[in-house]
């Protein structure tokens, strides 16, 4: 879920102190934001969007997806709605709310992308696993900062997995890319592929650490001249 704290000065200027979300928790119908969803043919280019939001129900329940609206059914981002494990288009299991990516039969990449709001230092945290019942997944999977690989691992079956975390500084603008690919057997068959990626702020933009600087010293001069006064009508 996406979180945000914030601090309020004396002056009555409010900052960001702290910022969190999760792809599964914050997954949205709209493609726009703080997440959004698509898929590239060439990682770190040419990001394209999925064009088609639509439900689904599978055998624990409901899901969401994004996908290409007209394309291949496969290639897309599912997120469970159940709560419950789900399993989906035949082979696929939705861990219960989690979100799965599956990558698309002419080598798309199936792309779940954080976008940072503001500048500061954020923390990623990603754990892929594999998600097919039927056959084991055979997957690459990999994390890419504003367009430059960070992070990429393979997955080969059904109980492998692969994690990564990185401490990382974003401009407004930034992005953090989690990338599932067909992997090295050349096809996109049987890999449903799920992650659980968060993102967090580790230090707010300089800005908003001046105005916290700023509340708490104003804070700070309040209580002395409080104390003072105080000490005075004593």
């Amino acid at each position: 879920m996406l979180t945000a704290v914030f601090v309020t000065s004396a002056l009555g200027s409010t900052a960001q102190a702290a910022f969190s979300t999760t792809l599964a928790g914050d997954f949205s119908s709209t493609n726009i934001g703080t997440w959004t969803y698509g898929y590239q043919t060439t990682l770190g280019t040419g990001f394209t969007l999925f064009d088609e939001y639509g439900t689904g129900t599978g055998t624990g329940g409901n899901y969401e997806f994004w996908r290409v609206a007209g394309g291949n059914p496969y290639l897309g981002i599912y997120h469970d709605l159940s709560g419950m494990t789900n399993l989906i288009n035949g082979t696929e299991s939705l861990p219960a709310g989690g979100v799965v990516q599956h990558p698309g039969p002419a080598a798309e990449y199936s792309v779940s992308r954080f976008t940072a709001s503001t500048a500061g230092v954020y923390s990623f945290s990603v754990l892929f696993t594999g998600q097919d019942v039927a056959q084991p997944a055979t997957t690459d999977v990999h994390v890419y900062v504003n367009n430059m690989q960070d992070s990429s691992g393979l997955i080969n079956g059904t109980t492998t997995s692969q994690s990564f975390n990185n401490t990382i500084s974003l401009a407004a603008g930034g992005t953090i890319d989690f990338a599932v690919g067909y992997g090295s057997n050349g096809n996109y068959f049987f890999d449903s592929t799920g992650v659980s990626a968060s993102v967090s702020v580790v230090t707010p933009e300089p800005a908003s650490m001046t105005m916290m600087g700023i509340g708490l010293a104003s804070l700070a001069g309040y209580g002395v001249r409080r104390r003072n006064r105080t000490q005075t009508t004593a």
